[in-house]
């Protein structure tokens, strides 16, 4: 017998390839659907499906279109038998999430308050520039990766001369050489982050033939540990010196391009696909692809300036009439491309500058500090935007009255806008919001659920 566990998105269904006798299902909060030889059964906790007939694979459907469904099943030879006892008794606090599973508790009280420096909304159109400077010519950064906590790790083009950027969207930004932390170089190209790893593609040149073979490190991306690597079976011609990757995560593989010639890389090492880039292009005899990265969807190429869209998946195709559908940073010669946590991208150009632009529209609502808050001292001081949708009224005594994304907004100042979860609410079950005027604070709370699964929205006035 195995166990399978699947998280299937809302409204949407999942492929299962497993050859069983039959399917148990031992975890569901809720009924959603199982398709075999393309007949559904409506499935609950408890229930057991065993046809006559081997199953050989079979879909999971989610009936609910609002929220994704975190689903237990065993499948296995034979038969099985198994007692269910429905209904719940709390003896352990915890939280109820939006797909229905439960999170141990680890929930914690922050104590916020913002103080609004700037309220007069910034809109950027894509191509805009939002901010611009001169990295370290030391370094000569020409590659690199913004991760989700706001650091920015920044390389040569041929992957030597690694160092890390803090706040690099503030005045006071400050960079550390690698070996000035006595850390060595992590490989070729910039590294895409997944969970708590950095994996760096990196080619290793076979002495005889002169080919490489690709492979990708793997390091912890907190103290930048090696903690192992995957070989591949891509060979390369020469010496790959453009080396570039970035992650799919909908898709989990890598797209790894080196040049013109474009890898899909499976999670495990396995090619998937090689593709010739220039020759899906009209007009196009050669590409050398400097920067890639996924925007709105869309596996963009950055090359001299000019950008190319490719569809996503394992056969990645030019889509037709996208040349320069993201205006990179004008006239530079675009090196490395990469996206940041707050829905914009980074251009890297031949020499030593780089610019945050916006490649979609860019409202921010206001600018704030943290005036004071548990566990943001290293945040306080600093002013940081939010795209919260918010609209500010002044009020007496050079207040604002504020309404809507409240929570968002918060937050992102919060963390110094490195960009929150798209899926925030489900990490909140309750908001207190005081009144320093001597009103009694108000609380909304969704008990032993995130705000998600409760159905509260964030829109609030204060």
């Amino acid at each position: 017998m195995n166990e399978v566990r699947k998280t299937v998105p809302a409204g949407g269904q999942l492929f299962v390839d497993a050859a069983c006798d039959f399917i148990f299902c031992s975890f569901a909060d809720r009924p959603f659907r199982i398709i075999i030889d393309g007949q559904p059964v409506t499935v609950k906790v408890g229930d057991k499906l065993r046809p006559e007939k081997r199953i050989r694979n079979f879909q999971l459907e989610n009936l609910d279109d609002e929220n994704p469904i975190a689903l237990t099943l065993v499948v296995g030879e034979g038969d099985y038998n198994s007692q269910i006892i429905q209904g719940e008794v709390t003896v352990l606090s915890g939280l109820r999430t939006a797909d229905g599973s439960w999170l141990d508790d680890s929930r914690e009280d922050l104590e916020l308050t913002l103080n609004i420096s700037k309220h007069t909304p910034n809109e950027y159109q894509p191509g805009d520039v939002i901010y611009e400077t001169a990295i370290w010519p030391e370094v000569g950064g020409k590659k690199g990766t913004v991760l989700s906590d706001g650091r920015m790790l920044v390389c040569k083009e041929d992957g030597l001369k690694w160092a890390v950027v803090y706040g690099m969207l503030q005045q006071d930004a400050y960079l550390v050489k690698f070996e000035d932390m006595g850390l060595s170089e992590l490989g070729n190209a910039a590294p895409v982050e997944i969970g708590n790893l950095l994996v760096v593609a990196d080619n290793q040149e076979r002495p005889l033939d002169g080919e490489s073979d690709l492979t990708f490190r793997k390091y912890n991306k907190f103290t930048y540990a090696f903690e192992g690597q995957v070989s591949t079976n891509v060979v390369m011609p020469g010496t790959a010196q453009k080396l570039s990757c970035v992650w799919d995560s909908e898709f989990r593989h890598f797209y790894v391009v080196d040049k013109g010639t474009l890898w899909v890389v499976s999670e495990a090492g396995q090619s998937i696909n090689e593709i010739d880039l220039a020759s899906q292009i009209d007009g196009v005899s050669s590409l050398t692809v400097r920067g890639i990265a996924i925007l709105e969807g869309k596996l963009v190429i950055a090359q001299t300036g000019n950008t190319y869209s490719f569809t996503r998946g394992e056969s990645p195709t030019f889509i037709e009439g996208s040349k320069d559908d993201y205006k990179l940073w004008p006239n530079v010669n675009t090196y490395g491309l990469c996206v940041t946590p707050r829905g914009t991208a980074i251009a890297f150009a031949s020499g030593t500058d780089i610019a945050e632009f916006a490649y979609q529209d860019v409202k921010e609502s206001f600018v704030a500090t943290v005036q004071h808050c548990q566990g943001g001292g290293l945040l306080k001081g600093d002013a940081f935007p939010t795209q919260a949708a918010v609209n500010l009224l002044p009020a007496e005594g050079g207040r604002f009255a504020a309404s809507g994304e409240i929570l968002r907004a918060t937050l992102d100042v919060y963390t110094g806008f490195q960009g929150i979860r798209s899926d925030y609410l489900d990490y909140i079950y309750k908001a207190v919001f005081s009144n320093e005027g001597g009103l009694s604070p108000r609380t909304i709370s969704a008990g032993g659920s995130s705000f998600k699964r409760a159905g509260v929205e964030d829109n609030f006035s204060v």
